[in-house]
């Protein structure tokens, strides 16, 4: 999840090491002698083939379009920006105010482009590429940052991740946010379901809070 792509020791069940990272099985393998870094060189030769295969099926995730968010069928919006600081008014009428999206293919691959809008109009707000990794500044008063009068650098990483929910390809587009100062973590899965596609956010506030989920439907609509 979005922890554990930002803080591996979150998925350790015991801290048996000093330090705990993630890895390519290439780095893995540079960085053994003969003799230890022999099975992770065939387990290398097995995983070229399935990554070819899941590149595969990730580059057919069709997002393309343009769409509406339906706030009648989200679920606990509201509720997740309260969590990122908003009061309840403001939570409610954020949830509630019109959230129009354009996504569209770079180059036939797995990167995004994903034009943000301002209401229901023609006035673009926001054109972002999700890369693999980038760091993102966001202007003071970003609503998904619950409005904070400074700017705030944002860490993301972007990677597809297996989704039960997604229909007819169980596969999601996933990014992971992480606050520099620790302020939260957060993971945006995108996938389609039928005609609809989903984004459900799943933030975990510092320190001990619960994390927070919430749902967000939208449709498809006429680009133009």
């Amino acid at each position: 999840d979005g922890r554990g792509d930002f803080d591996p020791a979150s998925v350790c069940e015991r801290h048996e090491f000093s330090r705990v990272g993630w890895e390519s099985v290439g780095a893995v393998v540079a960085g053994l002698g003969p003799n230890g870094a022999a099975p992770y060189k065939s387990l290398r030769e097995i995983l070229r083939g399935e990554q070819q295969r899941w590149d595969a099926r990730c580059a057919a995730v069709d997002l393309a379009g343009k769409w509406s968010r339906d706030y009648s069928q989200c679920t606990g919006l509201a509720g997740a920006l309260e969590a990122r600081g908003l009061s309840p008014e403001k939570a409610r009428a954020e949830a509630a105010a019109p959230y129009v999206q354009r996504f569209e293919r770079i180059g036939g691959g797995t990167t995004w482009r994903v034009t943000t809008f301002r209401g229901e109009g023609p006035e673009i707000r926001r054109v972002l590429e999700y890369a693999e990794c980038w760091d993102e500044k966001y202007p003071a008063g970003a609503v998904i940052l619950g409005c904070r009068p400074e700017a705030i650098m944002i860490r993301r990483r972007t990677t597809f991740l297996a989704e039960p929910d997604a229909a007819p390809k169980a596969i999601s587009h996933c990014t992971s946010s992480s606050t520099f100062g620790g302020v939260h973590v957060e993971e945006s899965r995108r996938y389609r379901k039928g005609h609809q596609m989903i984004l459900r956010r799943t933030l975990w506030p510092r320190g001990n809070s619960p994390r927070v989920v919430s749902t967000e439907v939208f449709l498809r609509i006429k680009d133009g």
